[in-house]
């Protein structure tokens, strides 16, 4: 059991390394990993299972990825660690909202919540659900650190996006399509969103709210996210809900949060910095 420990927490370091990096491991690397997981099936295949899936997350390989947690989850579907790092890899993957689901049962069945609760509190922005975070909060505070809680950046834009929705009557059912519709042209697209923030819009005609999305892309691109995103508001007999709210994707520019709303939520899009 020491050479599957030492194997496991090796190959283990490494791979956080690059998922938390976002870099790339070149061909060679990837394939000394895979020989080091293999050795690693033999002694311990739950182990070996969470290093293929983050494996694959890194490699952009939705479907093995999610085969390698679905597997890993059907011998212990609550278990609280494993749950967080499958919502890192989808969160990777540009799939928030499955993220969402995880980091929540992460939260709920962990003996200590606060990592799993930040995860939510980013992620609840992400997929226009603020009171996912709020509800889990409610549930699970007795067994996290609220003083490190309230000092966190996400979750205090989580609250301030609560209170937004609330004071506009947007509705987190309806706002949630127009999320999942985003979502969908960025992963097919391969593009994931670098930053957002909120501005009022409807002094303007517009809609109350809109939601600004950074992407990192050229103009011809973003202008055909937007039209792909409002046909697909469209297809999804979701028109209605652009009277409350809207979303567009605008040019990623690193210090736009803080120039354009001085003081506005603004949240950090690319889950792929949770630590695995």
């Amino acid at each position: 059991m020491a050479l599957a420990k030492t194997i496991g927490e090796t190959v283990l370091e490494e791979l956080n390394y690059f998922a938390v990096s976002g870099s790339k491991p070149d061909p060679f690397t990837i394939a000394r990993l895979r020989r080091e997981i293999s050795k690693l099936e033999k002694v311990e295949p739950i182990g070996a299972l969470l290093c293929q899936g983050i494996l694959f997350s890194i490699e952009n390989n939705a479907e093995e990825a999610i085969r390698a947690f679905e597997e890993i989850l059907s011998y212990d579907p609550n278990n609280p660690d494993m749950n967080q790092n499958y919502g890192h890899s989808l969160a990777k993957l540009k799939m928030a909202n499955s993220a969402q689901k995880h980091y929540i049962i992460a939260a709920d069945h962990s003996l200590e919540s606060t990592s799993a609760l930040i995860d939510v509190a980013e992620t609840a922005q992400v997929v226009f659900r603020p009171t996912d975070f709020t509800e889990a909060l409610e549930r699970n505070a007795h067994k996290a650190d609220v003083e490190k809680l309230m000092q966190n950046a996400d979750v205090q834009n989580c609250f301030t996006v609560a209170e937004l929705f609330k004071e506009f009557g947007i509705d987190e059912a309806d706002a949630n399509k127009i999320g999942l519709s985003a979502e969908r042209i960025c992963v097919q697209r391969d593009l994931s969103v670098m930053n957002g923030y909120f501005r009022r819009t409807g002094m303007y005609g517009s809609s109350k709210l809109t939601f600004y999305a950074g992407i990192e892309g050229d103009s011809d691109t973003i202008c055909d996210m937007n039209i792909d995103l409002s046909d697909s508001i469209i297809d999804n007999d979701a028109g209605h809900i652009l009277a409350e709210i809207s979303y567009i994707f605008v040019p990623y520019h690193a210090g736009d949060a803080a120039i354009l709303i001085a003081g506005a939520p603004t949240m950090h899009k690319d889950n792929a910095n949770a630590s695995q």
